[in-house]
């Protein structure tokens, strides 16, 4: 079972953002505008999460970024397609759309 983590503002998770979004887009093997092509979240974003200059940054976008370092942009899209009808369905506010 997924564990919740609770919102944790601290210095400690600042820096340990942008090295663990660091490591899985070299496991990935895209370059940041693949991955900004793949998720639909600005390649700037991005880049400014990787060298800690975005702090806050939203689930949303993380799940995005997340789910474009596995799957390419028409199965990203596909995603958040079904994603929106379920959210939709229960009376929930959609995922931000794919470009």
């Amino acid at each position: 079972m997924f564990k919740q983590k609770t919102v944790n503002s601290s210095e400690e998770n600042y820096d340990a953002l942008p090295a663990v979004l660091k490591e899985h887009l070299e496991k990935s093997g895209k370059s940041i505008y693949q991955l900004s092509n793949d998720s639909g979240v600005d390649s700037a974003y991005i880049w400014r999460v990787l060298n800690g200059e975005r702090h806050e940054v939203s689930r949303e976008i993380l799940i995005l970024i997340s789910v474009g370092l596995i799957l390419d942009v028409r199965r990203v899209e596909k995603i958040v397609e079904v994603a929106n009808d379920l959210l939709d369905a229960a009376g929930y506010k959609p995922l931000r759309p794919i470009r």
